[in-house]
């Protein structure tokens, strides 16, 4: 009874850091809409700031490998693995070049975030499949100086290993013939899995940064599966390194 009673006193006290931290970046992220309202710099320098408080709050050494193989790019989808929900605080926060996310519409009801995802993002539903793959290719076909990504295993694992890649989105990525960029998401399992009811701060998160995959060169069916190869391989390398 004490444990869960801790527990559950830990996790009203996170939820509480965690929304007092946001509250500046929502008004900084309206600020700089109104100052930006086409760009989106401002949304993005505010989300980048956001989750970089949110990574210093729970204490995670974040590193970074590979960022380089990012440098001249163009056109490009970020293809990461998903394990858990601070993946997003991860990702906005060091990221190299601020994405824009496709994410289920029911995440505009998240606070600050929410509102960041419904300005710049790309909110799509799941249930209804044509939509969601129209909105896809739109996302692809427009212009931006920010990539997009895609979480191609659709919702987060709920043991910890790289669940089996949805085709819908990334199958689009590769007929459009747009470079992917495979990306291991490692140790946000760890420190926050779906069942968990705290965060586990203080623990080593890696970002890898993995080497693009052209679906011009490759084709797009064999494009996909290596893209989910590769982000397999590299997260069942790293994850044991960072126990």
């Amino acid at each position: 009874m004490k444990a869960s009673f801790k527990t559950e006193a830990t996790r009203l006290w996170q939820i509480s850091r965690l929304a007092t931290i946001s509250t500046p970046y929502h008004w900084w992220r309206v600020v700089g809409t109104r100052m930006d309202p086409e760009g989106g710099s401002g949304d993005q320098k505010a989300a980048q700031g956001l989750g970089r408080a949110l990574t210093r709050y729970m204490r995670l050494d974040v590193q970074v490998i590979g960022a380089e193989k990012l440098e001249g790019l163009e056109d490009y989808v970020v293809l990461p693995n998903h394990a858990s929900y601070i993946d997003w605080a991860v990702i906005l926060g060091h990221f190299p070049v601020p994405p824009r996310f496709i994410a289920k519409r029911s995440l505009t009801n998240v606070p600050v975030v929410g509102s960041y995802l419904k300005a710049r993002g790309v909110m799509i539903d799941r249930s209804a499949g044509a939509q969601a793959r129209a909105a896809i290719s739109e996302a692809l076909d427009t212009d931006s100086p920010w990539p997009l990504l895609i979480f191609p295993e659709g919702t987060r694992s709920i043991n910890g290993e790289v669940r089996p890649f949805k085709r819908a989105g990334i199958s689009l990525v590769a007929e459009k013939g747009k470079l992917m960029v495979p990306v291991a998401l490692v140790g946000t399992w760890e420190t926050f899995a779906p069942t968990a009811r705290t965060i586990d701060r203080g623990r080593t998160i890696r970002m890898v940064i993995c080497d693009p995959v052209d679906p011009k060169q490759l084709g797009p069916q064999e494009a996909c599966e290596e893209v989910e190869r590769i982000v397999r391989r590299t997260y069942e390398e790293h994850r044991p390194l960072i126990a």
